[in-house]
């Protein structure tokens, strides 16, 4: 103790003694032994690891892993937060990437086999037999009307090829049912009607009468003609009429007088239109234009329907 200092009022140098015993009480993290205490006193102090709950000394991997670590570092996220993708930035090479197909690395198309699912395009919602996929990423039917769109027509071919279709000698129209010139109509169809017929009768001052009739609740428009033959002296010419109706009534129907006797027949032509409102059946109908006085549709005779939407 330096001159002038006191210890407990004892100033320095002015007194002596003896030691008896030594000891070292833990604290801090500081704990020691004492050997031979009453004697020569050997004093050893230990420090403890470092742990979360009390301070302590650092181990020497601990010391490794800090200097480790780069400086401004922050606390990683966690588990959850890592792994989810949304939260992934940047890319990465395709090659790099194991259990891809040959496709995803090449980019040719004659590494790409096999066909794709409908359900992969919109969850195939909307995909059926009559639809296709289009460019905005939906599935749509084929638009009517105008180029690549319009679909072909349906057609159908109505023949009178077994018999003729020779009428009872009167002038009420009848339907011609050798091969039921009769044809359903659906609502919102457009058809188109070609006849070709040869008609006969039995006498020079005889001709024939031809109908349509709408039966079954049908109703649309029709627009079109009828084009029939009479004779004038030794010479045949044409009768035209104009057809805008459909029902047993004038302007309906066409009727030619003094066609050639039942060994010369004449051709009989309709073409028109008909726009289905209301779905049902179309019939032709035949009949001779003198009471008593027979006339007939010829075998042979043609009636052609093209649904054209």
């Amino acid at each position: 103790m330096p001159a002038g200092d006191t210890l407990n009022g004892v100033p320095a140098g002015s007194g002596s003694g003896t030691v008896t015993s030594v000891s070292v009480t833990a604290a801090n993290s500081l704990s020691g032994t004492v050997a031979t205490a009453t004697s020569t006193p050997a004093i050893t102090l230990d420090i403890a690891l470092v742990t979360t709950t009390a301070k302590g000394a650092m181990a020497a991997a601990d010391k490794t892993k800090l200097d480790g670590v780069a400086s401004g570092a922050t606390a990683n996220s966690t588990d959850a937060t890592l792994l989810a993708r949304a939260n992934h930035t940047g890319t990465q090479a395709a090659a790099t990437v194991t259990g891809l197909a040959t496709v995803a690395t090449s980019g040719l198309v004659t590494d790409t086999t096999g066909n794709l699912p409908v359900s992969r395009l919109n969850a195939g919602t909307g995909a059926s037999a009559t639809t296709f996929w289009r460019g905005d990423g939906t599935w749509a039917a084929p638009a009517g009307g105008g180029g690549a769109g319009l679909p072909l027509p349906t057609l159908y071919t109505l023949t009178l090829a077994h018999s003729n279709a020779t009428v009872t000698p009167t002038t009420i129209a009848s339907t011609i049912t050798d091969v039921d010139w009769v044809h359903t109509l659906v609502a919102g169809k457009m058809y188109r009607f070609e006849v070709f017929g040869l008609v006969q009768t039995i006498g020079l001052a005889t001709g024939v009468r031809v109908n349509l009739l709408g039966a079954g609740g049908l109703a649309g428009t029709v627009a079109g003609n009828f084009t029939g033959a009479i004779a004038q002296a030794t010479g045949a010419t044409n009768l035209e009429a104009t057809i805008f109706s459909f029902a047993n009534a004038a302007g309906s129907f066409i009727l030619t007088t003094a066609v050639n006797p039942i060994n010369a027949p004449h051709m009989l032509k309709a073409e028109f239109v008909f726009n289905c409102t209301t779905g049902g059946t179309l019939a032709m109908q035949f009949a001779s234009e003198v009471a008593a006085s027979t006339a007939q549709m010829n075998a042979g005779s043609v009636m052609i329907v093209q649904q054209l939407n």
